[in-house]
């Protein structure tokens, strides 16, 4: 089983060509999600934390479940 990734990419990014980015890990990685925050470049923390918050919490509840260790 692949493990729970999640990708989150600012459109505004000005190091790289996000839809590319965004392409490649979706042909490289099926399993993973990703997502494109808009108005948002290379530091999504600061740009959009609340959209940050509210994507990895999301994420994070859907994907929950006990680890064995």
């Amino acid at each position: 089983m692949p493990a729970r990734t999640l990708f989150l990419l600012g459109q505004d990014d000005a190091l790289y060509d996000v839809n590319k980015a965004a392409a490649r890990i979706r042909a490289n990685a099926p399993a993973c999600k990703v997502s494109l925050l808009a108005q948002a470049g290379h530091t999504l923390t600061v740009d959009k934390p609340r959209e940050v918050s509210d994507l990895l919490v999301a994420f994070f509840a859907r994907t929950s479940a006990p680890v064995a260790l």
